[in-house]
C-alpha cells in the first residue's frame, strides 16, 4: 500500500550561534540540583518522574481479518485508585467508550463508532533556554539587556503554606523570554526559558475533546493537530490509520542559533514565525503509511525531525524497535491478528531492551575465550535466559533468572568501561544519556561507527570491543563470586514489585487505602485493544479497578480492585459500547436532573 499523506517539515539541527554561561559548570550543577529537587519531590510522593506510552495502529491491508487494529498503552504509573477510569459517553449523535484521566471531560483512549484512538507523550523539544545579561540595581528592580536596551525584570512574590512549619515566600521572576529558572545577579547572568506551549493549554483540551467525535482519520487529524503540547495521536478506523505528532517547536533550521544550546538573550528571541506548529501542518504526520502500520513508544516521528538537546532519546537503539520487529514478523506470517496485538503487549511488558541488542554481542565476545568454570556457568545462564525480566513465582513474583541477574550487573560495567576513559569526571553526568532507558544510541554508534549517520568522534573501544565486553563480564563474575560464592545457580535477585498506593499523578492523594502490589511491568496504566470492522471488537483492562470508594466502616466497593488479578494475568474484559451490550450489563442507573 502507498502512503496517502505524509507531511510536516524537517527540523534538523544545523548549528549556529549560542551562549555558554560564564561559569558553565556551576550553572549546570545548579540546574541539575533544581531538576533533582523536582525529581526528588516526585519520587518522595511516589510519582513517576517521566511518563511514556506505547501504541500500535495496523491497517486492514496488514491484518489477517482485513480490519484495522489499534492497541493503546498510556503509561502514567499505577495507584489506588488508578489515575484513569473507564467511561462511556452516549448521546443523540455520539457514542464513545474508553478510558480517561479522572475529571477530564473527554475520552482519551478508546473508540467511537468510526475509529479507535490513543495517544502517547511526544518527548520533543518545546523549551528554549536563553542566557540573560543582568544589571543589578539597589533602589529598583534589576534589569536585563536586550538589543542594547535595558528592561526591568518582572517580579512577583508567592507565599507557600507549609504543613507544621513556617510559610515560605519565594520570588518569581521572568523576562520577555519567559520564566527565570536560575538567577545569578552577582555573576550578571540569569537563565530564562521560552516554552512553546505557554498559555496554550486549552488547545490541547480541545484537541482531545473534538478528536473523540471524529468520523474519519482526516477529522481526527484536524482535531488532533490543534494541540500545542508534545504529544502523539494515533487512529485506526474505516480504511485508514493515522499518526500525528503534535506540538509547537522552534524551527531549528531557520533560527540563527543552535537549539541544543542556550541562546544569547541579549540578541535573540522566538516569535510566532520562528515556530513549526502541528496546526499549520508543519510537524510530521502520516495517514496510511507505506509500511501498513504505525508503532509508537515515544520515538522519533520522522527521519528529518530532530528534538534539540533531547536527541539522545531518539537514537538508533530505541525501544519502539521491539514493537516494529514483532509486527513485521506477524505481517510476514500472513497478517497481524487481534490476539497478536495482545501478545505484543505481553512481550514488551517483560523483555529486557538492553539484552535484545547487546546480550548476543557479549556471548560472541566470550566465544573462544579462556573462561573459568564459574564464568562458563554464568555464560551458560545468559544463553538459556529468554531475555525476559520476569519472576519465576506466582504472579511473576519470586526471583529473576540468573541470566537477568548477571546481565543486569554486567551492563553498567560495560558502559563505564566503554565511556568513562573518554568522559573522565563528566562520566557520571553523561550516564543520563549514555544509559537512557528509551535507547542507547551512543553505544550503538560506538559499536557500528561505519553505519552511523553521526559518526562518533572517538573510538571508545580502542579497536577492541570484544575485549571491553569480556572484561566487563569478568568483573561482574568476580563481584558475584565475592558476594555470593561460586554456585551460579544461587545468583538470583528478587523480582521487583510496584506498590499500588493512593498517590496519583501530579501529587494528588486520591484514596485512603491501597490495592496491594503487582510485579514490575513496563506496561500501560491501562491497555485497550480494538478491531474496527463491521462488528467492533474491543477489550480493555484498567487496574486495580474502576472505583476507589471505601466506606466509613472500611468496606471497599466491589470494583475497588476487581481488575488487578486480570491485569497481572494479561487478561482483558469487554469494553462495552453498543446500547444492547450496555443495557444487558446494567445493574443500576442514576438520573441527574438540572
Amino acid at each position: 500500500m502507498g502512503g496517502d499523506s505524509v507531511g510536516g517539515r524537517s527540523n534538523r539541527i544545523t548549528g549556529g550561534d549560542f551562549k555558554i554561561p560564564n561559569d558553565a559548570a556551576a550553572v549546570h550543577e545548579a540546574e541539575m540540583d533544581r531538576i533533582g529537587t523536582v525529581a526528588q519531590g516526585l519520587d518522595g510522593l511516589g510519582l513517576p518522574i517521566k511518563l511514556g506510552s506505547n501504541a500500535l495502529a495496523v491497517h486492514g491491508d496488514a491484518t489477517e481479518s482485513g480490519d484495522p487494529l489499534l492497541m493503546g498503552g498510556p503509561q502514567m504509573g499505577f495507584s489506588t485508585p488508578s489515575v484513569m477510569y473507564e467511561i462511556g459517553l452516549h448521546g443523540p449523535d455520539f457514542d464513545v467508550s474508553g478510558a480517561t484521566v479522572t475529571g477530564y471531560p473527554f475520552v482519551m483512549f478508546g473508540h467511537n463508532g468510526n475509529g479507535a484512538f490513543t495517544s502517547t507523550a511526544g518527548i520533543d523539544n518545546s523549551i528554549q533556554t536563553f542566557v540573560e545579561s543582568i544589571v543589578p540595581r539597589d533602589e529598583a528592580a534589576d534589569q536585563y539587556e536586550f538589543r542594547r536596551e535595558l528592561r526591568d525584570i518582572n517580579e512577583r512574590e508567592e507565599t507557600i503554606p507549609v504543613a507544621d512549619a513556617s510559610d515560605e515566600t519565594v520570588t518569581l521572576r521572568w523576562t520577555h523570554h519567559g520564566t527565570i529558572t536560575q538567577y545569578r545577579p552577582d555573576a550578571g547572568e540569569a537563565l530564562a526559558q521560552t516554552r512553546g506551549f505557554e498559555g496554550r493549554d486549552m488547545n490541547c483540551w480541545r484537541a482531545f475533546y473534538d478528536a473523540q467525535f471524529a468520523s474519519n482519520v482526516h477529522e481526527y487529524g484536524e482535531a488532533a493537530q490543534r494541540c500545542d503540547y508534545a504529544l502523539n495521536f494515533v487512529w485506526a478506523g474505516g480504511d485508514d490509520i493515522g499518526y500525528f505528532h503534535l506540538g509547537r517547536y522552534p524551527d531549528a533550521e531557520s533560527v540563527p542559533w543552535d537549539t541544543r544550546l542556550p541562546a544569547d538573550g541579549t540578541k535573540h528571541k522566538l516569535t510566532d514565525d520562528d515556530y513549526l506548529r502541528a496546526a499549520d501542518g508543519e510537524v510530521p504526520y502520516a495517514i496510511n503509511p507505506p509500511a501498513g502500520y504505525s508503532a509508537q513508544w515515544n520515538n522519533k516521528p520522522a527521519p528529518g525531525w530532530d528534538n534539540g538537546d533531547l536527541s539522545y532519546s531518539w537514537g538508533t537503539d530505541h525501544r519502539v524497535q521491539r514493537i516494529i520487529n514483532l509486527v513485521e514478523r506477524h505481517i510476514e506470517r500472513g497478517g497481524v491478528r487481534y490476539e497478536d496485538v495482545k501478545d505484543i503487549v505481553y512481550d514488551i511488558s517483560f523483555v529486557d531492551l538492553r539484552a535484545i541488542r547487546y546480550k548476543g554481542k557479549l556471548l560472541d565476545a566470550l566465544k573462544g575465550a579462556s573462561l573459568s568454570k564459574t564464568e562458563r556457568d554464568a555464560a551458560n545462564a545468559l544463553r538459556k535466559w529468554n531475555d525476559y525480566r520476569q519472576g519465576d513465582g506466582a504472579k511473576f513474583g519470586g526471583s529473576y533468572p540468573v541470566g537477568f541477574t548477571v546481565f543486569d550487573a554486567f551492563f553498567p560495567r560495560l558502559l563505564e568501561k566503554t565511556f568513562s576513559p573518554a568522559f573522565g569526571d563528566a562520566y557520571e553526568q553523561a550516564t543520563h544519556f549514555l544509559d537512557y532507558r528509551y535507547g542507547r544510541g551512543t553505544l550503538m554508534r560506538a559499536l557500528h561507527p561505519e553505519e552511523a549517520a553521526l559518526e562518533p568522534a572517538v573510538d571508545y573501544f580502542d579497536g577492541q570491543p570484544k575485549c571491553v565486553f569480556r572484561n566487563a563480564f569478568r568483573e561482574t563474575v568476580v563481584a558475584f563470586e565475592d558476594a555470593y560464592g561460586c554456585d551460579v545457580s544461587s545468583w538470583r535477585q528478587p523480582a521487583e514489585v510496584d506498590e499500588l498506593d493512593n498517590m496519583a499523578l501530579f501529587g494528588m492523594p486520591i484514596g485512603i487505602g491501597d490495592a496491594g502490589s503487582m510485579p514490575f511491568l513496563n506496561r500501560g496504566t491501562e491497555n485497550h485493544v480494538v478491531r474496527m470492522g463491521e462488528e467492533i471488537r474491543a477489550e480493555n483492562v484498567v487496574p486495580p479497578g474502576n472505583s476507589g470508594y471505601v466506606a466509613p466502616d472500611g468496606t471497599r466497593d466491589e470494583h475497588y480492585d476487581d481488575q488487578l488479578e486480570m491485569f497481572i494475568a494479561f487478561e482483558y474484559k469487554d469494553l462495552l459500547f453498543a446500547d444492547d451490550e450496555i443495557n444487558d450489563a446494567t445493574e443500576s442507573t442514576k438520573t441527574v436532573e438540572r
